[in-house]
């Protein structure tokens, strides 16, 4: 049976913890953050997040099949990070998965099954995108991988606001996540289509990380204006993202809502789900800064906070910090993320990362890469040991 997100949580803290005590596990914490390497963004979440006046309360605790999608798809969120090639993933995925390999199918258990269709390179900064399809849930995926490279996190940075191609006057999107975009749009497109056509899906899924997210946005708003232009009929939609950042002005929200009103109101109340996640500790969701004239598209986003999902009212959907009143009778146990930050969406995206360039199909090729990853880990392993047996 696959996990929804707070029994995956659970699960995690508990496998942590099985032949741990307590000064282990805080010992396992503190070299967690130790070896953290990418930009959590914490610091822009204290310098730049507004805080909700609303406290978030079990009430509030979102629907156990959204709790149990997310914790499926983010797992496709992840697979599309640019330091690794998804088609290698996917081939070699019953390798990957066993205990103590980077997709251990204890925590990424819902890969399996799926059909690798295509991975593309846009023509800007070559951002990396991917479809998959997914036949028992009858979902075609397109992923795209969060910012892995300067050229992108430059792109990232160019805040200026251009007009959206095809929307009314004065909607105006973030610059850089616009070009990155365009870049790569006829390449997702194309796959799509042809996916379309072949598998004969029911729905499509749109889903990124971080800048991955704002792409998705992006792609899932031309897929609501144009579905039989660009695809050859109707289909479902749902946009699924995690840590995404605020992609244009209010004219531009308005005109998201307005498509997806039509939306529904032509295909069903089912046919778009839009799901966004922000994460506690997590600064991205708060830039580019709102007082730059930018808002977030969404208005029922989801606050992901010690393995819980938590539905936020629509008044209170620009801010980024939550109180919580945590449940006493929950059984998550405790969060083995406690900083928070923006690669820890229910998994460590950070050890993911680490686990790539173990392998590094990329520069050394794919021969070998099994005794290079067990090499890599075993040194890593030794290092962290005698880190802890000299107490630093």
């Amino acid at each position: 049976m696959r996990l929804s997100l707070p029994r995956l949580i659970a699960k995690r803290s508990n496998e942590s913890k099985k032949s741990l005590d307590v000064d282990d596990a805080s010992l396992q914490l503190e070299q967690m953050y130790a070896a953290e390497k990418a930009v959590n963004f914490r610091w822009i979440s204290r310098l730049l997040a507004t805080k909700s006046s609303y406290v978030l309360s079990p009430k509030d605790v979102a629907p156990p099949c959204i709790s149990h999608f997310l914790a499926q798809i983010i797992q496709f969120a992840q697979l599309a990070i640019g330091i690794s090639s998804p088609d290698f993933l996917f081939r070699n995925l019953d390798l990957l998965s066993r205990p103590d390999f980077p997709l251990d199918k204890s925590l990424y258990d819902a890969l399996g099954g799926s059909i690798f269709i295509e991975s593309f390179i846009g023509d800007v900064a070559q951002l990396q995108g991917y479809t998959v399809y997914r036949p028992e849930q009858k979902q075609l995926v397109v992923a795209f991988s969060g910012t892995t490279t300067v050229r992108q996190a430059l792109h990232d940075v160019n805040a200026l606001r251009v007009h959206y191609n095809g929307s009314p006057p004065h909607c105006l999107v973030h610059s850089g996540f616009y070009s990155l975009y365009r870049g790569i749009k006829e390449l997702a497109i194309r796959s799509l289509r042809n996916s379309v056509q072949k598998f004969h899906p029911e729905t499509i899924v749109c889903t990124g990380h971080s800048m991955g997210g704002a792409i998705a946005y992006f792609l899932c708003l031309d897929l609501m204006r144009d579905t039989e232009e660009l695809l050859g009929k109707d289909m479902n939609i749902i946009v699924a993202v995690f840590g995404c950042p605020r992609l244009g002005n209010p004219e531009l929200a308005s005109y998201w809502r307005s498509l997806a009103e039509s939306y529904r109101e032509k295909h069903g109340p089912r046919s778009l789900l839009e799901v966004s996640v922000k994460g506690y500790n997590d600064g991205v969701p708060a830039l580019p800064p709102a007082f730059l004239g930018y808002v977030h598209v969404c208005t029922n986003p989801y606050f992901l906070c010690e393995g819980q999902i938590y539905c936020v009212p629509p008044s209170e959907c620009e801010h980024t910090v939550f109180t919580v009143a945590k449940d006493e009778n929950s059984n998550t146990g405790p969060s083995i993320f406690p900083r928070g930050g923006h690669n820890y969406y229910v998994q460590d995206l950070e050890k993911l990362g680490r686990c790539m360039e173990w392998i590094d199909v990329v520069s050394s090729g794919e021969a070998g890469w099994e005794e290079r990853y067990k090499k890599k880990k075993a040194q890593w392993e030794k290092k962290w040991m005698n880190r802890g047996s000299r107490g630093t």
